[in-house]
This record gives structure tokens, C-alpha cells and sequence, in this order.
């Protein structure tokens, strides 16, 4: 694995990029599931009283939204650290 082998700035620029992709995907899908939140908020399903974290609940979209967020920061940060090897190897 790359991540394993990085040795050159172009390998720890090539991490950087997708570590980026991956903090980009997560911020998707939480924006994804804080809409998902508000709309069952709005027209909460019947059973979603009795089952607060099934997949049609607000509590669940929230849940995931907020996992996806943290998600999104530690690939920010490994994109970073990344980043940041590139510019130290290359010396």
C-alpha cells in the first residue's frame, strides 16, 4: 500500500489528493443525511417514534451526519499531514 511505501513528495501528494477526495465524499454524504434530518423532522414516519435509529429517522440522519463529519476532518487531516511530508521530503 502507498501509504505504507510513500517515500517521495509525488507519493505523499498522490495520498494528499486522496485523502482530499475522501474528506470531499464524506462532507457529501453529510449534507446528504442533515437534509435527509430536516425533511424527517418536517414528516416524521409513524414508526419513527418507536424506533429512533432506523434509517427513516431524523436521529439517524443526524447520527450519520455527524459521523460523516468527523470522518471528513480526519481525512482533512491526513491530507494535511500528507502534504506537509511532500514539502519535507522534497528538501
Amino acid at each position: 500500500a502507498l501509504v505504507a511505501n510513500a517515500k517521495t513528495p509525488a507519493d505523499h501528494m498522490k495520498l494528499a489528493r486522496h485523502f482530499n477526495a475522501m474528506a470531499e465524499k464524506h462532507e457529501a454524504e453529510a449534507l446528504e443525511h442533515e437534509a435527509l434530518a430536516v425533511e424527517y423532522t418536517r414528516n416524521p414516519r409513524m414508526g419513527s417514534s418507536k424506533t429512533p435509529m432506523s434509517p427513516n429517522s431524523a436521529e439517524h440522519c443526524k447520527y450519520f451526519a455527524e459521523h460523516c463529519r468527523k470522518a471528513a476532518k480526519e481525512m482533512r487531516a491526513m491530507a494535511a499531514a500528507h502534504e506537509a511530508m511532500a514539502k519535507e521530503v522534497g528538501k
